[in-house]
């Protein structure tokens, strides 16, 4: 790329609502934009300038005391950036009553120089269909530094990805790796049909959080499986994994580790999505993968859906070495420009672009993609 800055482009927000956008954590540059543009309510006074900030007020007022809103500082940030828009472009100082009672109070309640708190929790709302009653909601801490605590592009973009193939899930029983707040495994067996999901991690804090999402979607879940005719019975439950615990392919007598080894072998389909980042961990993740696909309780072969984010690239050309040394294969199903053009239903401010992300299918290499291998 040299010294010329990489040209992005921005996901096309306009079908969402400045509700809805707000309730994702959406780039508050696009939700301010999308506000501007839209029509003001027939109640507004003739002074437009005051009835769009009395509006803007109103709106983050309501999320700001939502107990399942999205994050104060969001909101702090969103709120300072608007009232320099309107200043800057009008050349006029605030004039909505509201808007500056608004101000005081997000001022008041979070001073601009208080530090973050690592246990600061929120919510993402989404709506995954035009006419869902009930948004999902994720629950996710910032500013934790458990990586499993927040919700990553490439984990969005697959759970995008499926809702437009989702044949490639429906009817099969999955196992999730890396699962985090639950996203991902939530849409499979929501919205795409999946018999059911079991979702592993290893942290404590992850185990809790993201058992809590699958509680407040309860009635997502029944809404969304009327709505797909999916299994009334399809469940989802949440399970221990660390791939350290995969390395040797022996047998397995931890009773921490049985439950996800069962679902490990009764899976037809492993999800995982921005887990190939660590390479201490490269080794590990590719055996348990493997593992995966060797067990095998039924005849038909088993399939790895795997999202990545091109955050290092070295990192994931190793795991590509590692799983390519002891006979997986990969096929593209998504580029980045694939991953670009998919229908945006999570519009989070992520810090990479959708383009950077991949979406691959991993599978056994048959014998004789063994020894090509191995020649080149």
């Amino acid at each position: 790329m040299g010294d010329k800055q990489r040209q992005v482009s921005k996901p096309n927000l306009d079908s969402f609502s400045v509700h809805e956008l707000v309730a994702a954590m959406a780039p508050s540059d696009q939700v301010l934009d999308v506000f501007q543009r839209q029509p003001l309510p027939s109640t507004s006074t003739e002074d437009n300038y005051v009835s769009r900030q009395d509006a803007f007020a109103r709106l983050i007022q309501y999320l700001w005391n939502d107990e399942m809103g999205p994050s104060k500082r969001y909101l702090q940030h969103l709120t300072k950036r608007f009232v320099k828009m309107q200043e800057e472009e009008n050349d006029r100082p605030v004039e909505s009553d509201e808007l500056m009672t608004l101000i005081f109070q997000i001022v008041s309640t979070l001073p601009s120089d208080c530090l973050p708190d690592q246990e600061e929790m929120c919510v993402l709302s989404f709506t995954v269909h035009p006419k869902d009653t009930l948004p999902l909601r994720i629950r996710v801490f910032p500013q934790h530094n458990d990586v499993a605590l927040r919700l990553w592009e490439a984990g969005a973009v697959l759970a995008e990805y499926l809702l437009q193939n989702r044949s490639l899930v429906q009817g099969n029983r999955i196992i999730e790796l890396g699962a985090g707040v639950g996203l991902t495994g939530l849409v499979a067996v929501g919205c795409c049909g999946a018999l059911d999901v079991c979702m592993t991690d290893y942290t404590d804090a992850c185990f809790d959080n993201t058992r809590h999402n699958i509680a407040i979607n309860g009635d997502w879940l029944d809404e969304q499986r009327r709505n797909t005719e999916s299994n009334e019975n399809s469940g989802v439950c949440v399970s221990y994994l660390d791939w350290y615990d995969y390395e040797d392919e022996g047998p397995l007598d931890d009773r921490l580790v049985l439950p996800s080894f069962e679902a490990l072998s009764n899976a037809d389909i492993l999800l995982t999505a921005d887990v190939a980042y660590d390479w201490s961990a490269t080794s590990c993740l590719a055996k348990t993968i493997r593992r995966f696909l060797t067990t095998n309780s039924s005849e038909a072969p088993k399939r790895v859906l795997f999202a990545t984010i091109l955050r290092s690239k070295k990192s994931f050309e190793l795991f590509e070495r590692e799983i390519a040394s002891i006979g997986i294969k990969s096929r593209v199903l998504a580029t980045g420009s694939d991953c670009d053009n998919l229908p945006v239903v999570f519009p989070t401010n992520f810090v990479q672009p959708r383009n950077d992300i991949r979406i691959f299918s991993l599978g056994l290499a048959r014998p004789q993609e063994l020894r090509y291998c191995s020649e080149s």
